[in-house]
């Protein structure tokens, strides 16, 4: 006897994917928003240079970078990374917030190849208070083969700070 009731073929969940596809998304976001974030800068516009004038120019004269070490390693893609280590000083009495500083290589000739600007402090970390040291790092992956390994010159470019 046919009743014209019978059982119609379901269609295959897709629950799992949709929701699989749902957190793919969430988990894309979140890095994207964890590497804006650390980057310190969201709109990828470079940074306003920090003011120079006369005021930033006197207090650099207390600021001070020493006890460079330097050493290698490769890091996880193979590549030699070269870490130069120092320590900043502020003989001042004033508040560092923010600096900007140019390193400067030098070839076996005495002559400058490279010069790379770097910002040290700022949003991401405390100031500097006046009689403070702090130890900084720079990172460089590829330096110029004719490099003399010595430890860069380093020049304050920009300054924020409070008197």
């Amino acid at each position: 006897m046919n009743t014209g009731l019978e059982p119609q073929p379901q269609a295959p969940s897709r629950g799992f994917p949709i929701a699989f596809a749902i957190g793919a998304a969430a988990v894309l976001l979140l890095v994207v928003a964890i590497w804006f974030l650390s980057s310190g800068e969201g709109s990828g516009a470079p940074a306003k240079p920090l003011p120079f004038g006369p005021d930033e120019q006197k207090y650099a004269e207390r600021i001070h970078f020493r006890d460079f070490k330097l050493s290698r390693a490769e890091n996880m893609l193979g590549h030699e990374v070269t870490f130069i280590v120092c320590t900043l000083e502020n003989a001042g009495t004033g508040i560092v917030r923010e600096l900007e500083v140019e390193l400067q290589f030098f070839n076996r000739e005495n002559q400058p190849i490279l010069a790379e600007r770097r910002r040290l402090l700022g949003r991401q970390e405390a100031p500097l208070g006046g009689g403070r040291f702090r130890t900084v790092d720079f990172n460089f992956e590829k330096l110029p083969p004719d490099w003399n390994q010595h430890a860069p010159v380093v020049r304050i470019v920009g300054l924020a700070f409070e008197p």
